[in-house]
């Protein structure tokens, strides 16, 4: 089972970076426009869909996000030249997170001291949280279906939280 998961999530992986690779190409060579938007209609389709190759609800929930979500609103805002896309047509991971990162101020770095202060408090809760989420799943049988829903979203909550308050670390 996992290693059928691995393999779909290399195939998810390696099939968005395949589309990314074209939607930048399209960026170079077609104009703004409903143009634009026709030539990159497929990988959006595609990128919507295809959380849906997973099984586990860490994965699908992460990448749907991502995909589903945030990559596809993005792509459509690159195909009319808005968004953080537009600007010099990077294909840099930062495209794909919900912030944009900016050149540091002196504010800047005081508000990111401040806030790296708080993350790794808020870090540890959410992999507790998430940790949790995952000691339940082994029982999930034994859950009302409206609970198990409910679960299965403040587990995905939780992992996003761990993934953002990681690109933050980073960044």
């Amino acid at each position: 089972m996992i290693e059928g998961e691995i393999n779909n999530f290399i195939m998810v992986g390696s099939l968005a970076t395949i589309l990314f690779c074209y939607s930048y190409t399209t960026g170079k060579l077609i104009p703004k426009g409903m143009v634009r938007l026709v030539a990159l209609f497929p990988p959006i389709i595609i990128l919507f869909l295809l959380p849906f190759r997973l099984t586990t609800i860490t994965s699908v929930g992460t990448s749907s996000f991502l995909l589903s979500w945030l990559s596809t609103f993005k792509l459509f805002l690159f195909a009319f030249s808005k968004g953080p896309l537009s600007s010099n047509l990077s294909l840099s991971p930062n495209c794909l997170l919900p912030h944009q990162i900016s050149k540091p101020t002196k504010s800047y770095h005081n508000k990111i001291k401040v806030a790296t202060q708080k993350w790794p408090t808020k870090l540890v809760v959410m992999f507790i949280i998430s940790s949790i989420f995952v000691l339940l799943h082994d029982q999930k049988e034994s859950f009302h279906p409206i609970i198990l829903t409910t679960l299965y979203t403040l587990h995905v909550y939780s992992t996003l939280g761990i993934l953002f308050a990681l690109t933050t670390m980073i960044a």
